[in-house]
């Protein structure tokens, strides 16, 4: 994956969404995670640069994207039927379509934990 990021100055601000979810999806399916969070953060609008993927004994999974406004990652616990979903963005990437896109595409039973954090400087 090779990208080029435009060399430019932002304010020391983001935002960062968490997400705590129960599903009734398979958490095994390791692409199909990794293809549902890739596309929620195209769909975004996002820079992927990079990602590192770990599939562990006996079950569970974890992926961490480095794109180039910041990161996203989620790991799995598929013996509780839970994700945990992070998402840190400067700039002007919409988090919001990613949010939407994650809750569209898993089947979702219980939202434990939705959360959009504003950090860094602020306008006030």
């Amino acid at each position: 994956m090779e990208n080029k990021i435009e060399n430019i100055s932002l304010p020391l601000k983001g935002e960062h969404l968490i997400m705590a979810l129960k599903v009734a999806d398979d958490l095994e399916d390791t692409e199909r995670i990794k293809s549902l969070i890739l596309e929620a953060i195209r769909l975004s609008e996002a820079t992927i640069l990079n990602y590192c993927e770990h599939k562990f004994e006996p079950q569970g999974y974890s992926i961490v994207v480095l794109i180039g406004e910041s990161h996203a990652s989620i790991h799995t616990y598929p013996e509780d039927k839970g994700v945990f979903i992070d998402y840190f963005t400067c700039g002007k990437i919409k988090t919001n379509i990613f949010k939407e896109y994650i809750l569209k595409n898993l089947n979702v039973t219980q939202v434990i934990e939705l959360a959009t954090i504003q950090r860094g400087e602020t306008n006030d």
